[in-house]
């Protein structure tokens, strides 16, 4: 399992101590926001250096972390459970409600608690998380099925589950039809596709639309329905 811990150099020596009590996890140290908003963007294209875990120190105040987190959230492939920490007790009671409620998983503060604490904390809900990624793979939309650790789309034939079609989806076509999928019903704007899918590139309005009906055009045969709201976006239904 690996961590990435965005904190300061003296405070590595600290995580260092924490997580060190679990020698079969590897860790990546950032110094810098820019190198590790790099790292977290490159995550989607990663396989074998997937990270499950986010540590940062927040010190300095929960500003910085909270864009972090924000940012990284509003990108539907990242899917790790954050964790922030400070040496001291932070007078932001505010914020770290705000934190919680935009997803952080835990708060941890070395005033206040053990390490032998905080790392049964960290490490019990890593290896939760482990467990039930392990078993969430796959979203199954009526007769199709796409394996979210290939990007791979099948469609069942009959009633077996063992008897499937390989869609031939593009990376793009799968990265929509994951997005839609896991949200069935909820209506996605062409600004919202394409700042998910592409991130800071800039991509015409007509680019989304052309991978939308080449998608359309793949799915035919199959349940899914990829709806057009006319003037505001798109959005998946399954029929009944």
């Amino acid at each position: 399992m690996k961590l990435a811990c965005l904190c300061s150099q003296e405070f590595q020596g600290v995580l260092k101590e924490i997580l060190e009590l679990s020698p079969e996890y590897s860790v990546m140290f950032f110094e810098k926001n820019e190198q590790f908003e790099e790292f977290l963007k490159n995550q989607n294209n990663q396989n074998d250096k997937k990270i499950e875990g986010v540590l940062i120190q927040v010190d300095n105040g929960l500003t910085g972390a909270l864009r972090l987190l924000l940012k990284a959230k509003a990108t539907i492939f990242l899917q790790q459970k954050w964790f922030f920490i400070s040496s001291f007790s932070l007078q932001e009671s505010s914020a770290i409600v705000a934190a919680f409620n935009y997803g952080l998983e835990d708060f941890f503060c070395l005033q206040t608690q053990e390490i032998a604490e905080i790392h049964a904390r960290l490490f019990s809900k890593l290896k939760r998380h482990e467990q039930e990624k392990e078993g969430a793979q796959k979203i199954i939309l009526g007769d199709v099925i796409l394996n979210l650790k290939s990007y791979k789309a099948y469609k069942k034939i009959g009633n077996s589950s063992e008897e499937i079609k390989d869609l031939g989806l593009t990376l793009i076509e799968q990265k929509i039809l994951a997005i839609l999928g896991k949200r069935p019903d909820q209506v996605f704007t062409r600004k919202q596709l394409i700042e998910l899918i592409w991130e800071n590139t800039y991509v015409l309005d007509r680019t989304i639309d052309a991978h939308m009906a080449h998608l359309r055009h793949k799915l035919k045969e199959t349940s899914v329905i990829i709806e057009t709201i006319k003037n505001i976006g798109h959005k998946l239904t399954i029929k009944k």
